[in-house]
C-alpha cells in the first residue's frame, strides 16, 4: 500500500514538473517579451547617466544625513518618535526628526522645561520632625560597680 502511495505521489509530480514547459526561459507574452529586448538594447545617453549618477549621490547623501542624525539625536525625541511609530527603523527616526525638525526642537525644549520644573519639585523636602541636637539629650552618667 505505501508503495503504491509513493509510485502515485511520483507520478503526480514527474507530470506536473513536465507540464510546466522550459525551466530556464520565463513564460512571458511575446509583446512582453519584445519589451524586455529594447529594453535591454536601449542606451543610455551621457547626460542621462550623469543625472542618474547625480540622483544616487544625493539619495546616498540624504540616507547619510538621516542615519548621522539619528546617532545624535536626543533621547527624548527618539523615545518620543519611535511610542509614535513603533515599526521605524533608525533611518525612519532620522528622517522624521529631519523632516519636522522645529515642531521636535520645540517639543524638546518643553520636555526639558518640565523635567526641570520636576527635579525643582523634587528637592524640595516634605515637612519634617527635627531631630534632638546633642544638647537636647539628658545627661546620663554611666554606673559603676
Amino acid at each position: 500500500m505505501k508503495k503504491l502511495l509513493k509510485f502515485i505521489l511520483a507520478m503526480t509530480i514527474a507530470v506536473i514538473t513536465a507540464s510546466c514547459g522550459d525551466f530556464g526561459k520565463p513564460n512571458l507574452p511575446p509583446d512582453v517579451e519584445s519589451t524586455v529586448e529594447e529594453y535591454q538594447e536601449a542606451q543610455v545617453t551621457p547626460e542621462q547617466a550623469a543625472k542618474n549618477m547625480l540622483a544616487i549621490r544625493e539619495q546616498y547623501v540624504w540616507d547619510n544625513a538621516c542615519d548621522s542624525v539619528f546617532r545624535v539625536m536626543p533621547e527624548k525625541i527618539i523615545i518620543y518618535i519611535t511610542l509614535h511609530n513603533p515599526g521605524f527603523g533608525t533611518w525612519d527616526i532620522g528622517n522624521e526628526y529631519l523632516l519636522k525638525k522645529e515642531l521636535y526642537d520645540k517639543l524638546n525644549e518643553d520636555i526639558n522645561l518640565v523635567n526641570n520644573f520636576k527635579e525643582q519639585q523634587g528637592q524640595q523636602k516634605p515637612d519634617t520632625i527635627p531631630t534632638k541636637t546633642e544638647l537636647d539629650k539628658p545627661n546620663v552618667l554611666p554606673i559603676e560597680n
